[in-house]
């Protein structure tokens, strides 16, 4: 999950390779499966990325929440890696979106604590399993989080800068 994106595209045996040692581990995979069992059913992701080591004023959560709302159906998982704007959303509509209260920071890059990684690792493995990913950035790229699953999974990605 890295910026570093290639610049060709990855042949059929780099992506087997890398999806074989992206495979969860069995303890994570009774944890995993738990959670999936709890989401729509073709579910599609809404993935906003916000600045590293900041979090968004109420202008900035108002604008992504008018976004959300443009594109949001009932099968639909909000992802963030901004606490702020999730509750922001959670006070506003009901939303579905994972939990992970006892989360300092949510982006495993940041703050590489066991909680952090292991709630990382299953919104991963989420998104590999969604229809389609929307994404919103305020960087100029597409979050290596959801970039790198959609390419190996070959899943749909809209991205969008905000």
């Amino acid at each position: 999950m890295s910026f570093n994106f290639p610049q060709i595209p990855l042949t059929l045996e780099e992506t087997k390779f890398l999806n074989y040692i992206m495979e969860p581990t069995n303890e994570l995979k009774v944890k995993l499966d738990e959670k999936i069992k709890k989401l729509p059913k073709n579910y599609t992701i809404q993935h906003f990325r916000f600045k590293d080591e900041t979090e968004p004023d109420e202008k900035k959560c108002e604008k992504c929440y008018k976004l959300l709302e443009n594109t949001y159906t009932e099968t639909d998982i909000l992802m963030s890696n901004s606490k702020v704007f999730k509750n922001y959303v959670k006070n506003k509509k009901n939303i579905y979106m994972l939990n992970c209260d006892e989360c300092l920071h949510m982006h495993v890059g940041i703050n590489p604590e066991s909680n952090i990684i292991e709630f990382g690792l299953i919104e991963y493995y989420i998104i590999t399993k969604s229809k389609m990913i929307h994404t919103y950035s305020q960087y100029w790229w597409i979050s290596g989080f959801v970039y790198w699953p959609a390419n190996f999974y070959n899943i749909e990605i809209k991205n969008f800068i905000i």
